[in-house]
Parts: C-alpha cells; structure tokens; sequence
C-alpha cells in the first residue's frame, strides 16, 4: 500500500505543479460563468437549456484536456525508451496503469468542481432557483462528466500503451473528434442510427431530449443507466487489456492472470451491453409496430392530398383510465352515438393504438366480436343492425389496456416520442389514438423520407385535434401519482382521482411531469416547467387582454377553460412554432414564449403572441395561413392582418408613431401595403405565365395592395368605429358561413370586399 500511496503522488504532483494544466479548469469555470450569465437575446433565459448547450461544447473541449494528459502520462515513462530503466524497478505494470489513471481522473474532477460551483452560482443567484428544483439535472451532469472523464483516459491511455510512436497524438485528436461531433453529426444522426450514443464520448448530442427540462431525462434513466454501466465496464476493460498488453512484454510471474483477467473484462463489457441492446431492441419492436399499421401513401394520394374515410359523429366519451405500478393503463371507453349519426348499411369502424390490447367491445351491454389488424377495428354488426329510433342513443364500450411508450425513429437528426406514460411523466397525444377514433382514417402515416408520424399532422404545420367532429368528453384518471393537466379543464382533483370534463372538444392530449401551474389575475392558468421565470405572468396577461378583444366584437366562446401549455416540443412528433389553440386552451412551444418577449423588449406586450391570440381564436378552423400577404382568389389574409391593426389602435391604444414601430417589428405585411413600388414579387415569380396572365397576376396585385393601404389609412385617420364595423361585420357574413366547409382559408372576393367597404362607409 506504501508503494501504491508514494507512486500516487507522483503522479498528481506532476499534474497539478503543471502551470498550464493548472489554470484550464479555472479558465473554463469564468467560460461557463460568463456564457450562462450573459445569455444571449435569442435563446431563452433558462438554466436547464443554457447549461446543456454549454456543456455540449464545453466540456466536449474539456475531453481534448482529458485525450492529451492519458497519452502524456503513458509516454512520459511507460513508452520512452529513455526510461525503459524503470520497468527494473519493484513496480508492477497494474499499479502503474492505475495510479496513473486515478491521478489523472483527480485532476479531470477539478472541471466537474468548477462546473458544480458556477452551476449553483448562477441557478441559486440569477435564476433565483432553489437547490431541489435543479438538483436531479445538477447531478445528471456531474456523474456524465465524471463518466465521460472516465472513459475518455481510459481511452487516451489505451491508445499510447498500443502505438509507441509520436502519431499517437494525432490519432488522439482524430479519436477525441470522432467521439464526439463526428459519431453525433455523421453517424448517429445522418444515419439514424440512436442507438450508438452509447460510444460517444459524453453523449452531450447536438439534437437531444434530454435538455427537455419537462421529460428529458426522467424519461429515459434505463438508457442512461444502462449505457453507464456498459460504459464503465468498457473504461475498466481498457485498463485491464493496457496491463495485460505490458505484462507481456515483460518478465512476470502475473502474465496467465492478467490475461485471464483481459478476457474476463472483454467478456464483462459483452455482457453489460445486453441490457442496453435488450433497451433498443424493445423500443425497435414498438417502432415497427407502429411502422407496420402506418398508411403507405402514393404518389397520387401526395397530389391531391385527400382520400375518402368513414365518419361517426360521437355525442360523448367518457374514458376511465387506471394507471398500474408498472405502467400498465387499464381503460375503460364508452362512447356514446346516436341512431341518426350511424352510417347507414356500412360496417362501424373505429381506430385504437396498435400497442394497446383490446380485451372486449360491447354495444349497449351486449358484447359483440370484433377484427382487429393493427390499429383498425372493425365490429362485427352491420350499423342498420343496431336498431333504435331517431332520437336513440347506442353505448359502445371498449375495454383495453397496455403500455405507451411511443419511440419513433429519428427524423430531422432527432429522435421522436409521439406519447408515453413514465411514473409521474406523461404525454398522451390525441392523435395517436390513445382512446378509441371513430372511422377508418390511419392513426399514421409513412411519410416523406419513410418516417412514421401522426396521420392528421401530415398536412399541417403543427398539432391538430384527433377527431373530426367535436364531442362532450369525460375523463378519469386513477392512480396517477403526480398532477396531470390536459387540453380540456379539470373539474376535480384529489388523492385517488383527476377528473376533466369538456361540453365540447375535438379531442384531448394529457400532459405530466417537470411542471407546475402558475396562476393569473383572472381565471386563466398557465401551466410552465418551473424553471420559467416572469414571463409565464405576462403570457396570461397578453392572452387574456387579447381574448377579450375578440369576445368584446365577435360571438364567440373564447373562454379558456383548460391551463395554457407551455411546452418544449421538441421531439413530440409534431411541428409547432407559435401558440396555437388545441382543444380548449393554447398550447406554445416553450422556446417561442422567450422569442416572444426577447424580441419585443423594447415594449410591455409581446405583439407577436397576440397576434396569434386572435387568429387562432377566429381562424382556428381554417388551415395556416396566417402571414399570407396576397391571394388573387381572397382577401381574407387583409381581413386577418387588419383585426390585427384594429386590435393594436384599439384595445392597446398605441399612438400613430407606436403603431408603426409595433409593425415594424411584427408585421411583414403592413410594409406589402405602404410600400410604394407596384410589383413586390421579383420577375423571376411570373416565369412560365403569358402576357395576359402577368398582367392579370399583377392587376390583382396593385388591388389587394389598394385595399390594405386604404384600411390603414383609415385607421391612422381616426376612424376606428367605421374600420370595426366593417371588419366585423365582413367576418360575420362571410368567414363564419364557411366554417366546416374545409377551405384552406375564408373566400372573400374583391368584390365583396369592396362592397362591404362602400356600404359602411357610405354611412359616414
């Protein structure tokens, strides 16, 4: 033990007496502080986030220092031939081997301290955080850089044990780089191939959820423990292979053990990785599952974009869901169809996710069989079969249980969850068909570049409701340990139950986990990870002085009744870049609530959300099109941008010079309007159209320009009352009447643009 103790502090003594080596860790604590303190406008304020994408760099340099010190301290006397002197003396090559790499770790740990400091620092001191609010993410990153640390010498030492020449320390940099960005960027997520961040280096990934201070890395600990572990027996396979490897070249009376030993390791590492290969494995299997029940589209299906499904309309559902220990949801779904809604002569069709077993179906008591192939289901009676009168209503139930745990290949270099359910971490998307979907339309769909997502988000630029029709929704969850929140509103909550209720909703998404509920002034909540500073406060207040603007002019139920989400989505399986009205309530990506307030600073409202505010509660019908500046077939993308106007003159009150500042920042289409030139789109545009066609595009054009402008105008006139009426009374006749109609956006012609305006103002 002496000789094991005084060989130690050879080695840190010659590590730490280094001046260069002694001030990095110093320098990389005032890099992290000074990157997490100041952070920069276009990322949001946010610990979990800010720490995560430092460390992705960072401590990825960090490794560099750990490739270098392995491959310095191997040939400084183990591979110089002159100290080949040394292997005479009374030490063998394992205590060699060791000691070195407990030296070296000690010193690699300084960066892990300094981290630990400046995290705390800025968690406790600017975020204004408590120590357990952050201390599972504190100490996920501590043991990934000390495992990171681990393997990296291992592997640096590795290296300078089997190649004595100098090149070691180009293939040392070559190995640090290929451990890192290379295997993330080229293979990992180029080739989708997410089960090999297990060899990277410090699976600090560019695309990764597990800076999703939601789920992130709750979600996932068997991966990351079972990775670990795989990891750590392959550091301790290196060590052991190194003093095997020394031992024979030399005289030793230990060569048979350590060659035993060797193999053991090699076989240790082996074993070690089936957990993690059984972890993949078992999430492949889901994937094809799902792959298997997607909709294979063709090309004709890519052009026109439609296809004929069975509809049901539902009056009601009301689902009761029982959370196992494991897991396991045990549900119980009635629904609820009147007689006329049946469609007459035709097999009922009902869609359910393909993870999910089906125990037993029952049509008002009577149970009744069933085929099912994949996620279809299909009853065995004939809908005129099901006898009642006009006014008759039929109970379907269906009884199922199973796990969600919905793992997605990657797509965009990111891997996708499209839902799970994990201890007190949830996410139930509607869409995916987590309680039964009337009809024959595919819960997914194979598409472009063959990933498998949500049917109904195929179309769209962000989430969409899973049914067509809007039905009175019940639901009950038992035995889920954490406070759920949902699309709809909670009615009750107590230790055995959570109840939500909604008279009328296109569905229901269940969200759980990292997040707490922070309340108004009014009755509108919002339901945030509680790393979210103010800004969750001034989101309730935008939302709510917009939505009263719109229920002020226009008849419609815009009462929130359910918490605004505010979530990170990435990885969720759907795009969504703004807020966008789901089911009864807002939800909005967590990274777009700090671009709203970041961006607009320089003002107490964030013009932007509420923008979204009010095309969301007037348009919500229609397809995206909010931002359109020009259509020769309507001009509803005026009407659109000019209740925005309105909402700005009006409910806010902002003077001429702040009304246009405010579109100077937000409003791309104000400047389409005033701008003085004739054509906006450049020549290249109108290639491909005749002369007349041109000509006609651009006639349209100088038009819908006219009409825009002379709205603003009238605005900044002081005529606030007239612009009201007729914006008011332009989206009672003709946008509400086109409701359901499955236009991509409202039809407004020119013509009956103008005549609305001259009968309004023709009253001055």
């Amino acid at each position: 033990m002496y000789k094991w103790k005084k060989q130690f502090n050879l080695e840190t003594k010659i590590l730490f007496q280094n001046k260069f080596f002694l001030v990095l860790p110093l320098l990389f604590a005032v890099w992290m502080g000074f990157t997490l303190y100041q952070t920069p406008y276009f990322k949001p304020d946010h610990i979990i986030v800010n720490t995560n994408d430092f460390h992705k760099l960072g401590h990825t340099m960090t490794l560099g220092i750990a490739m270098l010190i392995g491959i310095l301290m191997i040939r400084r006397d183990i591979q110089s031939p002159t100290f080949e002197w040394i292997h005479s003396w009374p030490r063998s090559n394992g205590m060699a081997i060791i000691t070195k790499f407990l030296a070296g770790f000690l010193y690699l740990s300084t960066f892990t301290v300094m981290m630990s400091i400046v995290y705390v620092g800025i968690a406790s001191n600017v975020y204004g955080l408590s120590f357990q609010q952050y201390a599972a993410y504190f100490f996920h990153d501590i043991l990934m850089y000390q495992w990171s640390y681990g393997v990296t010498l291992a592997l640096a030492m590795f290296l300078a044990v089997t190649i004595s020449h100098r090149i070691v320390y180009l293939i040392g940099f070559c190995a640090w780089m290929f451990g890192t960005y290379f295997i993330d960027i080229f293979i990992i997520s180029r080739l989708n191939l997410p089960f090999l961040t297990t060899f990277h280096l410090n699976q600090y990934t560019l695309d990764t959820m597990l800076n999703n201070e939601v789920w992130g890395i709750h979600i996932f600990q068997k991966e990351i423990w079972t990775s670990r572990l795989f990891v750590a027996s392959f550091a301790v396979m290196l060590l052991t292979v190194m003093i095997m490897l020394l031992n024979l070249k030399r005289a030793t009376m230990h060569k048979t053990r350590s060659i035993i030993l060797g193999m053991m390791s090699i076989v240790l590492v082996g074993l070690l990785f089936v957990p993690y290969g059984m972890y993949w494995a078992d999430k492949f299997s889901t994937y094809q599952v799902v792959e298997a029940d997607a909709f294979v589209p063709d090309d004709n299906y890519w052009n026109s974009g439609e296809s004929s499904y069975q509809e049901i309309p539902i009056d009601s559902y009301d689902i009761h869901v029982l959370r196992e220990d494991d897991d396991t949801l045990q549900v119980e779904a009635t629904l609820t169809i009147s007689q006329d809604g049946m469609p007459q002569g035709e097999e009922l069709f009902f869609r359910l996710n393909p993870l999910l077993h089906l125990q037993e179906v029952s049509i008002n008591g009577e149970k009744i069989s069933y085929e099912r192939e994949g996620s279809l289901i299909t009853l065995s009676v004939m809908s005129d079969e099901i006898v009642g009168t006009d006014n008759s209503l039929h109970n379907i139930r269906f009884q199922y249980e199973g796990k969600i745990d919905m793992w997605a290949a990657p797509t965009n270099q990111q891997d996708n969850i499209f839902s799970f359910v994990n201890g007190d971490y949830v996410y139930l998307n509607g869409a995916i068909g987590w309680y039964p979907i009337p009809g024959n339309m595919p819960l997914f769909i194979l598409n472009f570049g063959n990933d498998v997502r949500p049917y109904n988000s195929t179309f769209s630029y962000s989430y969409q409701q899973s049914l067509s029709q809007y039905a009175e929704f019940q639901l009950t969850l038992s035995n889920f340990t954490n406070n759920v929140y949902a699309t709809i509103e909670a009615v009750d909550r107590n230790e055995r139950e959570q109840v939500f209720y909604s008279k009328n909703t296109p569905g229901v998404t269940l969200v759980g986990g990292n997040l707490v509920e922070k309340e108004g002034e009014g009755q509108l909540s919002a339901v945030v990870n509680p790393f979210s500073k103010q800004d969750a406060y001034q989101i309730i207040e935008d939302i709510s002085i917009a939505t009263n603007f719109v229920e002020n002019y226009f008849a419609i139920d815009n009462v929130l009744k359910a918490p605004v989400l505010i979530l990170p989505n990435d990885g969720l399986g759907f795009w969504q870049y703004e807020a966008q009205y789901i089911d009864e309530t807002y939800m909005i990506p967590a990274f777009r609530m700090y671009q709203y307030y970041r961006d607009d600073q320089s003002h107490p409202h964030s013009y932007r959300l509420m923008r979204d505010v009010i095309y969301n509660s007037l348009f919500k019908e229609f397809a995206p099109f909010k931002g359109t500046t020009f259509s020769r077939e309507s001009y509803a993308s005026i009407l659109e941008n000019g209740l925005f106007y309105l909402f700005l003159v009006d409910e806010l009150n902002l003077t001429h010079d702040e009304f246009r500042e405010a579109m100077y920042h937000v409003n791309t289409s104000y400047h389409f309007y005033m701008d003085d030139e004739d054509f906006y789109f450049s020549d290249s545009f109108y290639e491909g159209m005749s002369h007349e066609e041109v000509e006609e595009y651009q006639e349209g054009e100088r038009r819908n320009k006219e009409a825009g402008r002379l709205l603003i105008e009238t605005l900044e006139a002081g005529k606030i009352d007239k612009v009201r009426e007729f914006l008011v009374e332009l989206y009672e006749n003709y946008v509400i009447p086109q409701k359901g109609m499955e236009e991509y956006y409202p039809i407004i012609t020119p013509e009956e643009w103008e005549m609305e305006w001259n009968q309004v103002m023709a009253d001055e």
